[in-house]
């Protein structure tokens, strides 16, 4: 099997679509030698942050001189993202110099899919229902970490925890919960507590359970209240030690890890974590508490040097990522829920204060867009002054147009339109995702004003592929 063929393979599973439940990749996993049981696993689920989390945590065990095989979703720009390997201190310079470092080759991701569609014709013999597309990817990358001998195993969930297929891990080495909230409550639940619940899911008897607080989400009091809640009851109920990270409070219970940022700027912060120093070159005050998850996990495994090392080198593209610095200024981040959203707003109120600025803007139809564009459109100390309306490259987007006229109704309700300024904010629709973000750029050249691009993973790998790769790169 070639890689064409591989992926024609995995993309005919989609015609399965979701379908929730263990029964399937346990069974292929089964038929495949169990290459999971023989791994030292992280385990990674939340609503926002799993990526970073895990960016973080596979740096710092590189950094320890461990092999360190790691699993995310969705990706950006290329397929062979999600299955990477990062080796030592050689690994993290040499993806420090090329994104593809490390990521699965293509030849070995069709071998891997040929023995794996050779169990699965066993499956479907024996009366098993056909693997979906994501317990294949799934079983991909934990055989290729068998496979390739790895260390340790980095191990993000897909989509909710409980009956997600990365579900199989009967004993990792610890599990972290990060920021939670709302987000595919179509087969998550309408509710916190039922969210909670389905994430809560990958807790395992005993195993220690690091948790982002909640008090630093962007969630309603109460809602913050609810998610710990269910956090600590679903942890008593397996035995699992709970262990809290968060920012500084006057009174904090003993299993309160305090991460504290001394200073911050468009190069990035500096923080303390147990009264240790640390810097990261990732945005956003949540990051900081990302880094401390994975300085706690990973502490029992590295020394002190390799936490500091991990930190400071971890990278995760297309996350308050700034493409350019000048000529135009140019951030890009995957924002698509409205707790992401309130995030991006308030970095941006950080980092371009009492500025007008450009944005570009695609979501999905299935998110809660009217709230992710309140939160960042409307009564903020930055201005909106134009913004161009895209659609992300997926089924799944909301059309152009629709999302524009969504625009100019949250921004007419909002505070600023009873100004003068309000009325003058420009809406235009260009559906193709590459021609609305070179407008964009060209918009920001010939203003000055910096260009914010948010909405959708989706979009966020379109846009920086097209303005990164196809000879339309913007530079420093």
């Amino acid at each position: 099997m070639k890689y064409p063929e591989a992926m024609a393979y995995l993309e005919s599973a989609l015609r399965f679509g979701i379908k929730p439940g263990l029964e399937r990749i346990k069974e292929l996993l089964r038929r495949l030698g169990q290459p999971q049981e023989r791994s030292k696993t992280f385990h990674i689920a939340g609503t926002n942050g799993k990526g970073s989390v895990s960016s973080y945590l596979t740096h710092i065990l590189a950094a320890g001189g461990w092999r360190v095989g790691w699993f995310t979703s969705p990706y950006l720009e290329r397929f062979t993202e999600r299955i990477r390997i990062i080796s030592g201190l050689e690994g993290i310079a040499e993806y420090a110099k090329t994104e593809q470092a490390g990521e699965i080759d293509k030849d070995d991701f069709a071998q891997l899919m040929s023995k794996i569609s050779h169990a699965v014709e066993g499956m479907l013999r024996d009366g098993f229902e056909h693997p979906t597309e994501f317990e294949l990817i799934t079983a991909a990358a934990l055989l290729w970490f068998q496979q390739t001998a790895c260390d340790y195993v980095v191990l993000e969930t897909g989509l909710g925890g409980r009956l997600d297929s990365t579900n199989i891990i009967e004993r990792p080495l610890a599990t972290i919960i990060t920021s939670l909230g709302y987000d595919h409550q179509d087969r998550l639940g309408s509710t916190i507590e039922k969210i909670v619940s389905e994430k809560a899911g990958i807790f395992k008897a005993g195993v220690p359970v690091l948790a982002y607080d909640p008090a630093a989400s962007y969630l309603s009091t109460d809602d913050q209240q609810s998610v710990r809640q269910a956090l600590e009851r679903h942890a008593a109920q397996l035995s699992c030690p709970l262990t809290w990270l968060g920012r500084p409070r006057s009174q904090a219970p003993d299993n309160y890890v305090v991460v504290e940022t001394i200073s911050y700027d468009l190069c990035g912060q500096d923080f303390i974590v147990e009264g240790e120093s640390f810097s990261t070159c990732l945005l956003g005050s949540y990051q900081p508490l990302h880094a401390g998850l994975a300085i706690t996990a990973a502490r029992p495994y590295v020394d002190t040097a390799a936490l500091k090392t991990g930190v400071k080198n971890a990278v995760w593209p297309g996350r308050l990522e700034i493409l350019s610095r000048k000529d135009p200024f140019v951030l890009l981040d995957g924002a698509h829920n409205p707790q992401g959203s309130a995030a991006l707003a308030e970095t941006l109120e950080r980092i371009i204060p009492q500025q007008q600025v450009i944005f570009l803007i695609g979501v999905l139809g299935d998110k809660d867009h009217k709230e992710m564009l309140t939160q960042v459109l409307t009564n903020r100390k930055y201005r909106p002054a134009t913004i161009i309306v895209t659609e992300p490259p997926n089924p799944r987007r909301l059309e152009a147009e629709v999302l524009a006229s969504e625009i100019e109704t949250v921004i007419r309700n909002s505070v600023e339109a009873k100004t003068k300024d309000g009325y003058n904010i420009c809406v235009t629709a260009i559906a193709d995702a590459a021609e609305a973000s070179r407008e964009a750029v060209r918009l920001a050249r010939q203003s000055g004003l910096p260009l914010i691009a948010f909405g959708s993973l989706y979009l966020a790998g379109a846009i920086r592929k097209d303005l990164r790769g196809n000879g339309h790169e913007i530079k420093d």
